[in-house]
Protein backbone atom coordinates (compact mmCIF):
# COMPACT_ATOMS: atom_id res chain seq x y z
CA UNK A 1 0.00 0.00 0.00
CA UNK A 2 2.86 2.28 0.62
CA UNK A 3 3.88 2.09 -2.87
CA UNK A 4 0.80 3.78 -4.33
CA UNK A 5 1.10 6.59 -2.11
CA UNK A 6 2.38 9.44 -4.56
CA UNK A 7 2.64 12.07 -1.56
CA UNK A 8 3.05 12.23 1.79
CA UNK A 9 -0.07 13.47 2.96
CA UNK A 10 -1.92 10.54 1.84
CA UNK A 11 0.14 7.74 3.38
CA UNK A 12 -0.16 9.87 6.78
CA UNK A 13 3.36 11.29 6.41
CA UNK A 14 3.76 13.64 10.22
CA UNK A 15 5.92 16.13 9.08
CA UNK A 16 3.77 18.87 7.58
CA UNK A 17 3.42 22.06 10.27
CA UNK A 18 0.58 22.03 12.28
CA UNK A 19 -2.32 24.51 11.30
CA UNK A 20 -2.46 27.88 12.17
CA UNK A 21 -5.96 27.19 13.86
CA UNK A 22 -4.07 24.76 16.19
CA UNK A 23 -1.40 27.47 17.21
CA UNK A 24 -1.43 29.05 20.33
CA UNK A 25 0.93 31.73 20.86
CA UNK A 26 3.17 29.96 17.79
CA UNK A 27 2.54 26.63 19.94
CA UNK A 28 1.10 23.44 18.86
CA UNK A 29 -1.89 23.09 21.40
CA UNK A 30 -3.00 19.43 20.36
CA UNK A 31 -0.84 17.61 22.87
CA UNK A 32 -2.47 19.96 25.35
CA UNK A 33 -5.77 18.35 25.20
CA UNK A 34 -5.91 15.08 27.20
CA UNK A 35 -4.10 17.59 29.94
CA UNK A 36 -6.81 20.11 29.57
CA UNK A 37 -9.54 16.62 29.36
CA UNK A 38 -8.08 15.56 32.76
CA UNK A 39 -8.03 18.75 34.37
CA UNK A 40 -11.17 20.15 33.56
CA UNK A 41 -12.81 16.16 35.03
CA UNK A 42 -10.58 16.69 38.36
CA UNK A 43 -12.24 19.86 38.80
CA UNK A 44 -15.29 19.23 37.78
CA UNK A 45 -15.42 16.00 40.26
CA UNK A 46 -13.96 19.13 42.99
CA UNK A 47 -16.98 21.30 42.02
CA UNK A 48 -19.14 18.71 42.74
CA UNK A 49 -17.90 16.62 45.70
CA UNK A 50 -17.57 20.22 47.72
CA UNK A 51 -20.76 22.68 45.82
CA UNK A 52 -23.04 20.49 44.35
CA UNK A 53 -23.15 17.15 46.21
CA UNK A 54 -24.13 19.60 50.16
CA UNK A 55 -26.18 21.71 47.95
CA UNK A 56 -28.59 18.46 46.26
CA UNK A 57 -28.31 16.97 50.26
CA UNK A 58 -29.91 20.24 51.87
CA UNK A 59 -32.47 20.19 48.78
CA UNK A 60 -33.70 17.10 48.73
CA UNK A 61 -32.81 15.71 52.52
CA UNK A 62 -30.75 12.68 51.29
CA UNK A 63 -27.39 12.47 53.22
CA UNK A 64 -24.29 13.14 50.98
CA UNK A 65 -23.42 9.74 50.94
CA UNK A 66 -26.17 9.07 49.11
CA UNK A 67 -25.64 11.68 46.63
CA UNK A 68 -22.27 10.76 46.50
CA UNK A 69 -23.15 6.98 45.95
CA UNK A 70 -25.38 7.93 42.76
CA UNK A 71 -22.60 10.34 41.53
CA UNK A 72 -19.43 8.46 41.54
CA UNK A 73 -20.24 5.83 38.80
CA UNK A 74 -20.03 9.15 36.46
CA UNK A 75 -16.69 9.58 37.07
CA UNK A 76 -15.43 6.04 37.41
CA UNK A 77 -16.67 5.55 34.10
CA UNK A 78 -15.77 8.94 32.71
CA UNK A 79 -11.97 8.30 34.18
CA UNK A 80 -11.64 4.72 32.90
CA UNK A 81 -12.78 5.62 29.77
CA UNK A 82 -10.08 8.33 29.46
CA UNK A 83 -7.43 5.63 30.66
CA UNK A 84 -8.19 3.41 28.07
CA UNK A 85 -8.15 5.82 25.20
CA UNK A 86 -5.14 7.16 26.06
CA UNK A 87 -3.04 3.68 26.69
CA UNK A 88 -5.07 2.26 23.58
CA UNK A 89 -4.24 5.00 21.00
CA UNK A 90 -7.35 4.68 18.90
CA UNK A 91 -6.36 6.94 16.20
CA UNK A 92 -4.18 4.06 15.02
CA UNK A 93 -4.69 1.07 12.77
CA UNK A 94 -2.96 -2.11 12.39
CA UNK A 95 -2.16 -2.43 8.64
CA UNK A 96 -4.63 -5.82 8.15
CA UNK A 97 -7.74 -3.45 9.20
CA UNK A 98 -6.80 -0.90 6.43
CA UNK A 99 -7.11 -3.59 4.13
CA UNK A 100 -10.31 -5.40 5.58
CA UNK A 101 -11.36 -1.74 5.77
CA UNK A 102 -11.71 -1.38 1.99
CA UNK A 103 -12.84 -5.16 1.03
CA UNK A 104 -15.86 -4.45 2.84
CA UNK A 105 -15.98 -1.15 1.29
CA UNK A 106 -16.09 -2.86 -2.41
CA UNK A 107 -18.14 -5.53 -1.14
CA UNK A 108 -21.03 -2.75 0.18
CA UNK A 109 -20.69 -1.04 -3.35
CA UNK A 110 -21.24 -4.21 -5.47
CA UNK A 111 -23.97 -5.04 -3.85
CA UNK A 112 -25.53 -1.75 -4.44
Amino acid sequence: AEEECLEGQECGSDTTEPKAEHLILGFDARPLLPLGLALSLMLGGACTLFFEVPLMSKLTGWSEAHWLVALSPVYVITVGCMAYAGCCDPGQLRADASSQGQALMSADNLSS
